[in-house]
Order: structure tokens, then C-alpha cells, then sequence
């Protein structure tokens, strides 16, 4: 079709003279840069203020921009088609390659699209032209845009073409001018294919490694695509990064988007530059006619939104030409207009006409305001002048870029903001500040004593906020401190998406969040920890076990009072019995032993004992009835003696098994209740960890806040509560009624640390004045004036668990005490034996007799008795000397002496 179009212009214009204009144009990506240069051609050929007995013949060669060599040839064929002005290329590779191939001809070029700023150099373009503004122009706009929002520390991204190199060593030059850090520069190649792609990947890691938030890409709008899906894979996509982009992709959208929603997606936020070439005018009446044309000879036309700026250059470029050349005819006559008709290609001298440099030198010399871009005039270089800029942004709400502000070389940058759509959806842009001090930062948090405390005023302090205050102090900021509606730290409720205190920060509602915030690799990936403040681990919460300390008469609680009291009673019993039947019984006196021919009321009772004891008294009573009794009292003894040991082991056992809560292994038991809270780390680690998913059915209803954790477990509404270890403790040490413990095991170790947006520009600040904290010893005096365990850590400190598993001394403390005080006792009455002996003895001397009637009287190895006569006759069966006989009768004695 766009051949017969080019017939037909040459059929109207047979009687006029002909002026060849040549078009380099890649219509496989740019085809709508050919369609509004023909369209500028049938303007000027319909124009008679203009080249007037001059009809301009379109000649156009295709070419492919990555194939420098072709684009070579073309434009040698162009040159000997007899062209006197070429117009294109779309990219500044293939303008170079172009501009090397007319070198010799001095045939000029004018570009709508390349932007290179090697493009400037006139020692090799001597003849190049553009209608576009070059990079080094650009490069001032995005700086001047960065600077607006503070954004001086950002890394670049570029194609290897002569488009991204050129550009991004004009942006470098303006950064390090402005004094600004360029964290890190990466090239990938401008062709799409997988090797592409894998080059992109390792692109967007080594940004992501060097911290940058910001990231500039001076690439054409395909090679972008392939850098951000790169980037979405690496996590340098979407809320916390902000990609700032040259007109090689905000002019060419339709090369940026494939028609996916995820594709839109990942431009969404995307601020940059692109040519001035919004609706004025002219451009409504240029739009209208293209939406008008016949699309049988213009395929392309009739959507008017998918022409872009470089199209509207495009046909300002064929007018810049027209203007150019009509300005010769008008100087020099028509002679000036002459085609090379010697070969061109392959040729090692390269014709040159006088003609040449004049229709250069017109063209630099324009400078008219009817150009659809605005006013058209050139410097020295052949760059352009009074360039103006739009400032556009990426919006959620349509497929294209949207004007949000502009930019001129007078007035600078400006940006209405409520028109910019910023990625991750949050209201605000990023901040690019790097200094803490005078800044002013809103923090989030939950009330988790502690960590954060509401106090008894209404305001809220704690471990975590004395922290901040005296990070605060110290880095010279302001904080705002409120507390979270969603009281929760964070779980992922989808891929990558947050609630909580970590979803606050995540979506930059606020700038830090601070609390007992346990790192994890999840959240590691959605925020940016600062160092860690404190090593924490994960425990579970119990009540204490039942049971009595033991004392000094534990021994005695294996029985009850009334077994107690039955064997004493018992005792008494059988020792009035036993003394009964061995005085009196007539079966006693024939047989009875030495042992037992003195036995006595009072000797009864200790024969007894030794009975219950299970020693035995050394022979058995000597009555049939005594003896009866005796092996009864055995039989019973035997009994309460083995039902006595078997109910102390009981009691051992019993209270070793109320110690059963206290390991891992102990929780799976049948009929164990767990919780812990919803979306924490424990619960997540019991989730990853294939050993312990068992428990996860056990867990009963998961709460949203630990303090109701602990109210149940309280309550016994659950036998244990999972949750972090410091957090326990002190709720074990600060419980109303101390009736709460923690378990001795502990497992996954982690640690507590405060949050900013990831990729904070504050994060290094922040790490540094925190590890001084660490280092100057701040942490550890705060941490030891709020994580004291409370008052009960006397009895419910780290040892209230540890029940014995074997008798302590506590348990017979009592028998020992009853040993000691019998050879007390002992020793008294031996004293007060020895005594009496010493007192008889000497009775005896003194007198020479004993006592009349009572007392017994020792003459050596003989006995006697007192006779009424008054004489000493020998006593065969003497009976044992009665001492309190003799006692009483001293005492008789002293008192008649008295």
C-alpha cells in the first residue's frame, strides 16, 4: 500500500520538478514513524506557500536497528537513489551507522529519535541533525526530577546500544556535579532473548545487593520489560523502589506492556521524561486527520492514542526538511538541488556536491514556531533548542503513560502530585532523605509488656521505646509514636503481603515499627530489619504443678491423723496387753526368760517399738497369750509398714508426674491444649518444621494478642501456651496469683529487632546508632530495668518447675528430729541414772543395809534378805534393785530429817 502511495505522488507530480527526500525507518517496532512522515509529505506537496513548482518524492529504505551493517547499505542506496535530505533513524545505533554511511556525501540527516549525546560530536557527525533534544538534555530533566523528591542515591540500569551508554554517562556527569552517589551502574544487552534475560537477573540482584531504592533505566521500552520482570523476581519491584525512566520508554509504551495484566503491573509508579508533544492545537488537527486516513495506503492510522511523541517528531523532521530545502531554492536557485549520480556504496572516494553543506547550513539556520512540537531552532552541535519536557507517570487507572508535570530549561521541574500514581499504591513518594537528623518519623507499634507498656497515664514506654528515645537522642530526630489498630506483628496473609505491624511498614503507612518483633526470612523480604536488640527463643507457658513444698514432717502426710492416731492407740494397746499377760498370767511364770522375768509397765512400751520396727525384743513373751498377741502385732505391723513405703513411693511418683508439661515431647501427649498467636513466628516454625507439625491439630483456637494466651492457660482453659520465651517469664513473674511457669525446654533461636520500609535510606543510620547502643553498654542497663521477672521470680523463679524424683531431706527432716531429741532424752536420764547409782552406792556404805521390806541390798555376788530377827539370810531368786524404790526413799529419809 505505502508503495502505491509513493506511485501516486509521483504521477501528481510529473510536471513539476522533482526533490528526492529519503526515510530510514524499522516498521517492524516503528512503523508509525513512516506513516506520519508521508503524511508530512502530502502536506508539503498540498502546500503551494511552500516549494512552489517542487513536488518532494518520498524515498524510503527499510532497515532493521539491530543490524548496523544493513542500515550501512541502505543508506549508501539512499544516497545514490539522488536524495538531498535523509530523515530518520528511530534509535541513535542505527543513526550512527547511518551518519558513518553519508559521511562522505555530506548528504545532511535529520533524526527524530536519537538521542545519543555522541550523537553532539561534530568531528564524526559533521551532518547529523535532530529534532529530538539529546540525552545530555534528558539527563538534566530526570536529575532535576530526582532532586525535587530527594532521591540522591540511586543506581542506573542501561542497554549496551549507543542509546543507553551515551545517556547514562550524561546522567553519571550530572550526578557527580550535583555531588550525588551513583551506587551502582549495570548494563544489559538491548536484544531480547533468554541470555538476555539471565543478564538481567544478575542486573537487578547487584542493584538489590547495593541498597539502591531508586533505580534509573535507559533502555528502550522491550529491553525494560525484561528488567522488570527480572526485577519483580528478585523482589526490586513494587512498594519501596521507585524506577525512574527515559523517553525510550515512556514515548514507546506499546514496546513496555504485552497485553498481560502482570506486565502492566510492574510499570505501575513509573515516573519519567519524555519530548514535549502534548495536545495543542496543531496536534488535535494532525490526530484528527490520522484518524481520518485511509488505512488501506495507511495501515497504521486511525488510532489516534497509539501515535507517540517520536511520531510527531517524525513529521516535524520531514517539515524541517521541506523548510530547509525551500529556503536554498529560494537563496541559490535551482540549481542547488542536484542528486549524486556516481556510485555511493562500495566506492573508496565518496562524491561530494557544494550543494550539501548549503542545505545543512539552512537547516541549521531555522528557527519557526509552526511545528507541531513547538518552536524548532538548532544549535552549533545540531541539537535542538527551547526544548520543553513532560514529566509522566504510569497510573493504575489506564495502559499508558499520563502527563503529571513538566520541565523547562527556565522554570526547572515541576510535579502536580496528586495526579502520580506511586508504586505499591501508597499516597506519598519516596523519601530520599539519608540524614536522620531534623527528620520526622512515624512509628507503630502494640502494647506487649514489657516491650511497649501502656502506662498508668494513658501514654505508652517500655523497653522498646526507651530504645527509641534514646536513638532519638542521639541521631537528632522527632518521632510520632502510635499505636497499631491491627494489633498483631505480622503473618503473610498471601505471597509476600503482610498484616499487622509488618504490613504497616510494608506498605509505607509508617516509617519504623518498634516492638518484640522476631526476624524471620519471611518478613526479611518485605521490610528492612535494623541490628538485632536481644536474642530471643520460644518456650510454652503452664500453671504450676499442685503440690506442697515439703517440710520437716512430710513423712508423716503419707498417712492421715486418723491412721496416725489408730496406731498409736494400737501401740498403747498392745503395751498394756504384753505387760498384762506377762505379769499375771499363770502360763508366764514356768516359762518365762531371764528377759522377761523383770518385765515391767514401763519396759513395755519400748518392747513394743522394737516390735513395730520390725527388729523384734531379742525373745518372745513367755505367756500363750502374749505370744498370740505378739504375732499378731507382727502380722499387722508387717502390713502397715509395706502399705507405708508403697504410699511414700505414691506420693514421689505422683509429684515427679505433675512435672509432665515441660519438653517438646511431653505437649503431644493425648488430651493436651495448645494455642499460640495467630501468625507469629512460633506458630510458623511449628508449621515449617516437619517434627513438630504434629502439634498444629492440638492447637485450640489461636488468639490474636499473647495476654489472652495467658488468661487462658491461667484459666485452664488450655494446658499450654507457645509464644516467645522473655515474654513468658515475665508474664510467669508478674501473675496476679504466681500460679504460672515456663517450660524448661526452649527451642528456635531468634532475635527481636525494630523494622523500617525496606530499602530504607535510614536504615544505615539506624544500624550504626544502635549498634553503638550495643557497645557503649545503653541495651543492657535498659534491659535489665524492664525484664526483671517480677515478684514472683522467689517462687516461680527458673527452678519452681524441678519437683524432687527422689526423698530429700525435707521429707524426713522429722525423724531426725526425733532422734536427736530421744538422745537428748537418753542422755538426761542416763545422767540423772548415774546419779541415783552414786546415791545408792553410798547410801549402802553409810548404812549398811537397804531399804526395809523395799529395797534390795548387793553384798558382793550374794543376795540377802533382812530377816524380823535381825538376820542376814541368803536370797536365792533376788529381785532387780528397784532405783525408784530407793529415790522415793531417800527422799522419805530427807524429810524426816528436815
Amino acid at each position: 500500500m505505502l508503495a502505491l502511495l509513493v506511485l501516486n505522488m509521483l504521477l501528481a507530480h510529473a510536471m513539476s520538478k522533482d526533490i528526492r527526500i529519503g526515510g530510514l525507518f524499522d516498521n517492524s517496532r516503528f512503523e508509525r514513524d513512516e506513516v506520519a512522515f508521508l503524511v508530512a509529505i502530502e502536506e508539503i506537496n498540498a502546500d503551494p506557500t511552500i516549494l512552489a513548482n517542487h513536488t518532494l518524492i518520498p524515498t524510503i529504505r527499510e532497515i532493521d536497528i539491530g543490524d548496523a551493517g544493513g542500515v550501512m547499505r541502505q543508506a549508501c542506496r539512499l544516497a545514490e537513489d539522488g536524495v538531498s535530505i535523509v530523515v530518520g533513524t528511530p534509535t541513535s545505533s542505527s543513526s550512527i551507522a547511518a551518519s558513518h554511511a553519508l559521511s562522505g556525501t555530506k548528504i545532511p540527516m535529520i533524526s527524530n529519535a536519537a538521542t545519543s549525546p555522541m550523537l553532539s560530536n561534530k568531528g564524526l557527525y559533521p551532518d547529523f541533525i535532530r529534532v529530538v533534544p539529546p540525552d545530555s538534555q534528558q539527563s538534566q530533566v530526570l536529575t532535576d526530577l530526582m532532586e525535587r523528591f530527594g532521591w540522591t542515591r540511586f543506581a542506573v540500569i542501561t542497554s549496551d546500544d549507543d542509546y543507553g551508554v551515551g545517556g547514562v554517562q550524561s546522567l553519571i556527569d550530572q550526578a557527580y556535579v550535583r555531588d550525588w552517589s551513583v551506587l551502582s551502574v549495570q548494563r544489559v544487552p538491548a536484544a531480547v532473548t533468554v541470555d538476555t534475560y539471565q543478564q538481567a537477573l544478575k542486573a537487578v540482584r547487584a542493584i538489590k545487593d547495593a541498597g539502591a531504592r531508586f533505580i534509573v533505566l535507559n533502555c528502550l521500552g522491550f529491553t525494560a520489560a525484561g528488567i522488570l520482570k527480572a526485577a519483580e523476581q528478585v523482589g526490586l519491584l513494587g512498594l519501596g523502589h521507585q524506577y525512574i525512566v527515559t523517553d525510550g520508554i515512556t514515548a514507546n509504551e506499546h514496546m513496555l506492556l504485552d497485553g498481560t495484566i502482570e506486565a502492566r503491573a510492574r510499570a505501575i509508579g513509573m515516573l519519567g521524561s519524555r519530548p514535549d508533544a502534548r495536545p495543542s492545537p496543531r496536534i488535535l488537527a494532525f490526530l484528527e486527520r490520522w484518524e481520518n486516513l485511509d488505512k488501506a495506503q495507511y495501515p497504521t492510522a486511525g488510532e489516534p492514542e497509539q501515535v507517540n511523541v517520536f511520531s510527531i517528531l517524525n513529521y516535524d523532521a520531514a517539515w524541517t526538511a521541506a523548510l530547509a530545502l525551500d529556503a536554498a531554492i529560494l537563496e541559490h536557485g535551482e540549481n542547488i538541488i542536484q542528486p549524486i549520480t556516481e556510485p555511493v556504496c562500495g566506492s573508496l572516494n565518496t562524491p561530494e556536491l557544494p550543494n550539501h553543506a548549503i542545505l545543512k547550513e539552512k537547516i541549521l539556520g531555522l528557527d519557526y514556531d509552526t511545528a507541531l512540537t513547538g518552536r524548532i531552532a538548532f544549535d552549533e552541535l545540531g541539537d535542538r533548542l527551547h526544548q520543553h519536557y513532560e514529566i509522566v507517570n504510569f497510573p493504575r487507572a489506564v495502559d499508558s503513560f499520563t502527563t503529571v508535570g513538566d520541565w523547562s530549561l527556565s522554570d526547572g521541574v515541576s510535579v502536580d502530585l496528586a495526579l502520580v500514581s506511586w508504586a505499591g499504591g501508597v499516597a506519598s513518594p519516596p523519601d530520599g532523605r539519608v540524614s536522620l537528623e531534623g527528620a520526622h518519623l512515624k512509628i507503630s507499634t502494640i502494647i506487649e509488656p514489657p516491650f511497649v507498656v501502656r502506662s498508668s497515664n494513658g501514654g505508652i514506654s517500655g523497653y522498646c521505646v526507651d530504645i527509641m528515645n534514646q536513638l532519638a537522642s542521639t541521631e537528632g530526630f522527632t518521632y510520632e509514636l502510635i499505636e497499631s489498630d491491627d494489633p498483631v506483628y505480622g503473618a503473610e496473609i498471601s505471597p509476600g503481603i503482610f498484616n499487622g505491624l509488618i504490613g504497616q511498614v510494608q506498605f509505607r503507612e509508617v516509617d519504623a515499627i518498634i516492638g518484640a518483633i522476631t526476624v524471620t526470612a519471611a518478613r526479611v523480604r518485605a521490610v528492612t530489619f535494623m541490628p538485632s536488640f536481644m536474642g530471643v527463643s520460644t518456650s510454652f507457658l503452664t500453671v504450676k504443678p499442685d503440690v506442697q513444698q515439703p517440710n520437716a514432717w512430710s513423712f508423716l502426710e503419707v498417712f492421715d491423723d486418723e491412721i496416725w492416731w489408730a496406731i498409736l492407740f494400737m501401740l498403747v494397746a498392745f503395751s498394756l496387753s504384753i505387760w498384762i499377760f506377762e505379769s499375771y498370767s499363770p502360763s508366764a511364770s514356768s516359762t518365762r526368760s531371764e528377759k522377761w522375768s523383770n518385765f515391767g509397765l514401763l519396759y513395755a512400751p519400748f518392747t513394743t517399738l522394737l516390735y513395730f520396727a520390725g527388729n523384734g525384743a531379742g525373745a518372745l513373751p513367755s505367756s500363750h497369750a502374749g505370744r498370740l498377741l505378739h504375732a499378731s502385732f507382727g502380722v499387722v505391723a508387717l502390713i502397715l509398714m509395706a502399705i507405708y513405703e508403697g504410699n511414700l513411693t505414691a506420693s514421689l511418683a505422683k509429684q515427679s508426674l505433675s512435672k509432665t508439661l515441660d519438653t517438646l515431647a511431653d505437649l503431644t501427649t493425648d488430651g493436651i491444649t495448645l494455642t499460640t498467636v495467630d501468625g507469629s513466628a512460633p506458630l510458623a516454625y511449628l508449621a515449617n518444621t516437619p517434627s513438630l507439625r504434629g502439634l498444629i491439630p492440638k492447637l485450640n483456637n489461636l488468639v490474636n494478642r499473647s495476654q489472652t494466651g495467658y488468661a487462658q492457660v491461667n484459666s485452664g482453659e488450655i494446658d499450654a501456651f507457645i509464644f516467645d520465651r522473655p515474654l513468658l517469664e515475665y508474664a510467669a513473674g508478674n501473675d496476679a496469683s504466681c500460679s504460672l511457669r515456663v517450660a524448661s525446654e526452649e527451642f528456635q533461636e531468634a532475635s527481636y529487632a525494630f523494622a523500617l520500609q525496606e530499602g530504607s535510606i535510614y536504615s544505615t543510620k539506624f544500624a550504626q546508632a544502635m549498634l553503638r547502643l550495643q557497645e557503649d553498654g545503653t541495651l543492657e542497663a535498659l534491659s535489665s530495668r524492664w525484664l526483671g521477672l517480677g515478684p514472683c521470680v522467689e517462687e516461680a523463679g527458673a527452678d519452681v518447675s524441678e519437683i524432687p524424683q527422689t526423698v530429700t531431706i525435707n521429707y524426713v527432716a522429722g525423724l531426725f528430729y526425733i532422734i536427736a531429741g530421744t538422745i537428748i532424752a537418753v542422755t538426761i536420764y542416763a545422767i540423772l541414772y548415774t546419779y541415783l547409782c552414786k546415791l545408792e552406792a553410798k547410801h549402802v556404805t553409810k548404812t549398811g543395809y537397804t531399804p526395809s521390806g523395799r529395797g534390795v541390798e548387793r553384798h558382793k555376788s550374794k543376795h540377802f534378805i533382812l530377816g524380823s530377827n535381825g538376820e542376814l539370810t541368803e536370797n536365792h531368786h533376788p529381785r532387780r534393785f528397784n532405783t525408784m524404790e530407793l529415790f522415793e526413799e531417800s527422799l522419805d529419809r530427807t524429810e524426816s530429817h528436815v
